[in-house]
């Protein structure tokens, strides 16, 4: 109950459904390469990529990585973590 009352959403004491339907983000950012960033407040949509833009940069990412000429190892995760 710690994590799941006061202050988590409108100060519901339990998570329902449209609690769960508030938190959704729908993402607007079209970029392609983003540095992973850690979240410490809420995600606002113009910084996150829809689920379009995500399959398609996994698909660029995943023909990178088999180019004799590919990026770091740590670069790869950077991108899969973002």
């Amino acid at each position: 109950d710690k994590y799941m009352g006061i202050g988590f959403i409108g100060g519901a004491s339990k998570i329902g459904e449209n609690d769960y339907e508030k938190m959704i983000v729908k993402g607007t950012c079209q970029t392609l390469e983003k540095e992973y960033l850690r979240l410490t407040a809420p995600p606002r949509a113009e910084l996150v990529r829809p689920q379009p833009i995500l399959e398609r940069h996994l698909c660029k990412l995943m023909e990178e990585r088999g180019n004799e000429k590919h990026r770091e190892y740590v670069w790869f995760c950077s991108q899969f973590k973002a």
